[in-house]
């Protein structure tokens, strides 16, 4: 799945940033890593920002460019009615921490589900 950047919000205010930010360039198409879906029907998509970092970005700053699933996602229900699509291993508890702490194994999982993607 791709998008393409219409417009960058801060996610605080909401406010119009530009054209460019550090995470984000309008304009410019990003591989959709993982989807969230919120309750209160908000779509967030992960993606590696232009600074090269994961980042949560509401869906309403792009459009889909590429609407293809990839082969690797699953479909998983969370507690508060919060539903993900991405890759198995990713949905597996503690995944995020342990890759945020620099775990080998979960750098690993990350690399090898993203080349899959990309």
């Amino acid at each position: 799945m791709k998008v393409k950047c219409l417009k960058i919000l801060s996610p605080a205010t909401g406010k119009d940033l530009g054209e460019k930010s550090t995470w984000l360039t309008a304009g410019k198409e990003y591989v959709v890593l993982a989807l969230t879906l919120e309750f209160d029907e908000i779509v967030k998509v992960l993606i590696e920002s232009d600074e090269g970092s994961l980042k949560d970005f509401y869906f309403n700053q792009f459009e889909i460019t590429d609407s293809s699933y990839p082969e690797n996602w699953i479909t998983k229900c969370g507690e508060n009615s919060i539903v993900w699509k991405a890759p198995e291993s990713w949905l597996v508890d503690g995944f995020w921490d342990r890759l945020d702490d620099g775990e080998e194994e979960a750098i690993a999982e990350y690399m090898e589900e993203r080349k899959n993607m990309i």
